[in-house]
């Protein structure tokens, strides 16, 4: 009732296409050479016994994806992480029923990532926790479930895009 899967990457492409801040507004860049690589990891986890189910998943990747050019003569971005691709992001959940009721929890991590294509400025990264409890009924053999979530449950303060706040708590 375990597996454990890894996949490592390497992946060269020409002619990216990478979409920037320019003030309120996004441009297109092309990128002549860009190399990604990194690797997969998913755990998985279940276990059932009479009326008790219980699954644990975990997954991690690091991607290193780097420019390899300059844009032009005075461009710092050669051989730099591209803006808005973090090199860790991991989550893990936790779903756990007995009869029909439920359980879950979602933890999720993204790490650093860079905002400018330089990498002199960045976002912090962050953690977030969603929780979920609730039934599952079938009604003339069609299967209903009825939930209570709570996304982001520590109210974390955080933006994926710079300038661009998530919201805090939500249900």
């Amino acid at each position: 009732n375990f597996s454990l899967k890894t996949t490592g990457f390497c992946k060269y492409v020409t002619n990216w296409i990478q979409w920037t801040p320019d003030g309120a507004n996004w441009q297109a860049q092309n990128l002549k050479r860009v190399l990604t690589s990194g690797v997969e990891i998913t755990a998985n986890y279940f276990y059932t016994k009479n009326q008790y189910e219980v699954m644990l998943s975990a997954n991690y990747t690091f991607t290193a994806a780097t420019n390899l050019d300059a844009i032009f003569d005075s461009d710092q971005s050669k051989y730099k992480q591209l803006i808005y691709v973090p090199y860790h992001v991991a989550n893990a959940n936790l779903y756990f029923e007995f009869k029909n009721y439920f359980f879950r929890a979602v933890n999720t991590y993204t790490g650093q990532v860079f905002i400018t294509t330089d990498n002199s400025q960045s976002l912090a990264g962050y953690y977030l926790l969603d929780l979920e409890v609730g039934e599952n009924f079938i009604i003339k053999n069609l299967e209903v479930g009825c939930s209570f979530r709570v996304n982001n449950v520590t109210n974390k303060q955080y933006q994926s895009v710079a300038q661009k706040p998530m919201p805090g708590r939500s249900f």
